[in-house]
């Protein structure tokens, strides 16, 4: 008896636990949601991984530094965010700022959006690694979030949907009609409104 009672007690926490994991993911995806619509780009910084942060400080360095023909080996989103960052900051702001203050930076000012749900329909749970998805559908590849727990606390890999949101980017692109340079300077936009033109594909410095 003192077995069984111990047994029940173990699957119930056990449950319990599996279920505060799962709440506090599904709330780190909500909390970096908010984040992004408020331009909350401290709070945003503070949600997402570690290798968020290299991610978007290598980008910082490319926005600065690539010349065109470098960015070639880069996908079209990679193209389209160093573009945009290069449009919005100048280098001075870019070789002073770093990792969390860079990425919150680019937060404040809008340059990354969330076009996904923040709602996940599954989570599955691998040690200090999670999946949470957007939807199951059998067989089929489906949008979600990979998330890796630093300190305790449980933090989104922005980096994992990238390859997705590329794909919807390359679809949008050949429904346009135009090709991938007109495409991605149709897109951008100067601060004061007027289209990005070729000049972009310079970079900022030079090596």
């Amino acid at each position: 008896m003192k077995n069984l009672v111990l047994a029940i007690w173990f699957v119930l926490f056990g449950f319990a636990a599996a279920s505060a994991q799962t709440d506090s993911i599904k709330r780190t995806l909500v909390d970096y949601s908010v984040a992004l619509k408020n331009l909350n780009g401290k709070k945003a910084a503070s949600l997402v991984d570690s290798a968020t942060i290299a991610f978007y400080d290598n980008i910082r360095m490319l926005a600065v530094y690539a010349t065109q023909e470098e960015l070639t080996t880069y996908s079209m989103l990679d193209k389209l965010t160093i573009l945009s960052i290069r449009v919005n900051m100048s280098a001075n702001d870019l070789k002073k700022m770093e990792g969390k203050a860079f990425f919150a930076s680019i937060i404040d000012k809008g340059l990354i959006t969330n076009i996904f749900s923040d709602y996940l329909s599954t989570i599955q749970v691998n040690g200090n690694t999670a999946n949470g998805y957007l939807e199951v559908i059998e067989d089929r590849e489906t949008p979600h979030f990979v998330f890796n727990k630093e300190n305790g606390q449980w933090k989104i890999n922005l980096v994992s949907h990238l390859p997705i949101v590329n794909m919807l980017l390359v679809s949008m692109q050949g429904g346009s009609g135009k090709n991938e340079n007109d495409f991605i300077l149709n897109a951008l936009k100067q601060p004061n409104g007027d289209k990005a033109d070729n000049s972009v594909w310079e970079p900022l410095l030079k090596k």
